[in-house]
């Protein structure tokens, strides 16, 4: 199976969402689009990456159950990097036309500018640095 940023995304955004303070098991989670196969192994990616503090239980002949505690550190990074959809957007097609594939930490990279870019086009960031 194939990384799908867009899910990526999406379980990001629905973790972040959570409000109860309990960890849930991504089975519990549906997302339009998306089957249970597909969920557990985009969820178990974010938790080995570092995105989600949770755990991940094998289980023979079945996706992998994944209990999601919530984002860490690094997954709110990346998310504020991807939470506007213009931003991801834009930044999916600067990645998939120079890359055939990209890590999460390129295309973090790639929306910080594409970020930067929006804002300057708007004259809110001049992009010049503070000096002492």
């Amino acid at each position: 199976m194939q990384r799908d940023m867009k899910l990526l995304r999406e379980i990001l955004l629905e973790v972040e969402g959570w409000t109860d303070g309990r960890p849930h098991y991504i089975q519990q989670v549906v997302l339009d689009g998306y089957g249970p196969e597909e969920l557990a192994y985009h969820a178990r990616l974010l938790v080995e990456g570092g995105y989600l503090l949770g755990s991940i239980t094998p289980v023979f002949h079945k996706p992998p159950y994944v209990l999601i505690q919530r984002l860490s550190w690094e997954g709110h990074d990346f998310l504020d990097a991807i939470r506007d959809h213009s931003v991801f957007e834009k930044t999916m097609a600067v990645v998939k036309s120079k890359f055939p594939s990209a890590s999460l930490s390129v295309v973090k990279a790639v929306a910080i500018e594409v970020a930067r870019a929006l804002l300057q086009a708007h004259g809110i960031y001049s992009g010049a640095t503070a000096r002492k």
